[in-house]
């Protein structure tokens, strides 16, 4: 889980981070339309969030999970080829909805894998390895931007979502969920 929490936030944070200076210093767009299209962009995606349960009723919260982090990837990937504010605006309001989409199942799907007691513990390492995945982003997105341009940042979290969701997918064929109180026998639980 720590490794998916630190792989998963680059493909987000490479936009959530980096858009401002891209659309500024890599596509010379003003400032004032930055700002605007950031804040609309969130707008937009903040309602998502409410879908979150709707969806995770309907495929699970791990498919809801694997689903939104896949889909993180294949968003970034125009980012990356097509320089063009439209691409980029794209990028960042999809990358930001699916991630609005994710987060909530997420924290759903950690809390039921383990315990009651241990509830703080895993939301205290899944926020500690957001936190590591997003101040990698910066660190990383920085020397990849200055050495190979914004291209080689947007597809690197591209690759780094793709491969934070085939972990996140290998790991939900080999955990066993935890037997509930109506369940107590751990092999009824089993798939």
């Amino acid at each position: 889980m720590t490794f998916l929490g630190i792989l998963r936030p680059f493909g987000e944070g490479s936009v959530r981070t980096f858009f401002n200076i891209y659309m500024d210093s890599g596509l010379s767009v003003d400032t004032a339309t930055i700002g605007i299209t950031f804040a609309l962009s969130q707008l937009l995606v903040g309602p998502i969030a409410l879908l979150s349960p709707l969806v995770s009723g309907r495929i699970g919260t791990s498919r809801t999970v694997l689903f939104a982090t896949i889909a993180t990837a294949i968003c970034l990937i125009p980012t990356a080829l097509i320089a063009d504010p439209a691409a980029a605006v794209i990028g960042l309001t999809t990358v930001l909805a699916f991630n609005s989409l994710m987060h909530p199942a997420l924290g759903l799907w950690q809390m039921d894998l383990v315990h009651p007691e241990f509830w703080g513990l895993m939301s205290g390492f899944s926020n500690l390895s957001w936190a590591l995945g997003s101040s990698g982003t910066a660190v990383i997105g920085g020397a990849l931007i200055a050495n190979f341009g914004y291209s080689s940042l947007f597809l690197t979290g591209a690759a780094l979502s793709a491969v934070g969701a085939l972990l996140f997918g290998l790991f939900l064929i080999v955990h066993r969920p935890l037997p509930t109180e109506d369940d107590p026998d751990p092999a009824a639980a089993a798939p």
